[in-house]
């Protein structure tokens, strides 16, 4: 396996010479480029990429924010699943576990893993979920809502997931923040290789915008064609979703420092909600 990591700096500007100077250390063919919908190829290698990740303590904090908040929970929608990993760990906690995803490839990953057959899993918007029963909890992690480009969505998506959630039901997200785009994802390449895949992968925040922006150049073996994928992500100032969460039918019960009890700062680099079900 080989990994290569470059990470210029802010203070280094990527601009378009050094990103032709890198495609050509790469050796692209643009003619054999075809670029895809955000998740179709990267679904198939998404577990890899994501290996780094501790799912197992992701499960944990989340269980602990249900028991503190709604400890009677019987069943739990993860409404941004991909590819399963956190229902996977969930599982240990003896909820009723219900999974969908907008990406189908991601669905179809998380569906091949014996862990999840007893969990209900489908292809759907978050912002439109095809779902009608009541959940008594919701989840949309890892800044999955940061894929909502739109304020009017975000306030949209409050809505639907108020409808869902059962009476004292919670809805646990979380975002990331400027900090986060800013310290560890302004300027960065990554590149990964096996006997089965390769990928390179680019990572750059357009701050006028608030645009996080992240490029994916995906090869199978055997497989002559290079598939391209870009991801945008909106960052939030915390002050936007307060205010949309405030003109929503859902109420706060709190908002915390990534993985942690204590109240988010200025240097928090994730930022988690916990909304109820308003009771009118």
């Amino acid at each position: 396996m080989v990994r290569l990591l470059i990470l210029p700096g802010r203070e280094l500007q990527m601009n378009r010479a050094w990103w032709r100077q890198l495609s050509l250390r790469l050796r692209w063919s643009v003619r054999d480029v075809k670029k895809v919908r955000p998740y179709e190829k990267l679904a198939s290698i998404y577990d890899h990429l994501m290996s780094h990740v501790d799912y197992q303590f992701w499960a944990e904090y989340t269980h602990d924010l249900i028991q503190r908040w709604h400890p009677q929970v019987q069943t739990l929608l993860d409404i941004a699943c991909g590819t399963g990993n956190l229902l996977k760990e969930m599982n240990e906690f003896s909820y009723k576990l219900f999974g969908c995803d907008f990406s189908f490839p991601m669905v179809l990953q998380a569906a091949k893993k014996p862990s999840l057959w007893n969990v209900s899993l489908w292809q759907s918007d978050m912002v439109h979920p095809a779902f009608k029963r009541r959940m008594d909890v919701i989840l949309c992690l890892y800044d999955s809502i940061n894929y909502i480009m739109k304020e009017e969505k975000i306030a949209q998506f409050l809505i639907t997931t108020n409808a869902l959630l059962s009476p004292q039901g919670i809805l646990i997200f979380d975002i990331c923040t400027e900090r986060n785009s800013l310290n560890y994802f302004y300027n960065y390449y990554d590149h990964d290789e096996n006997e089965k895949f390769s990928y390179d992968r680019w990572s750059h925040y357009n701050q006028k915008k608030k645009i996080q922006f992240t490029e994916f150049k995906i090869r199978i073996k055997n497989n002559p064609v290079t598939y391209h994928e870009v991801h945008e992500q909106r960052i939030y100032p915390i002050s936007i979703f307060l205010r949309l969460i405030k003109s929503s039918p859902l109420k706060i019960l709190s908002v915390y420092d990534e993985f942690s009890f204590d109240q988010p700062q200025n240097k928090s680099n994730r930022i988690h909600f916990v909304l109820q079900r308003r009771e009118f």
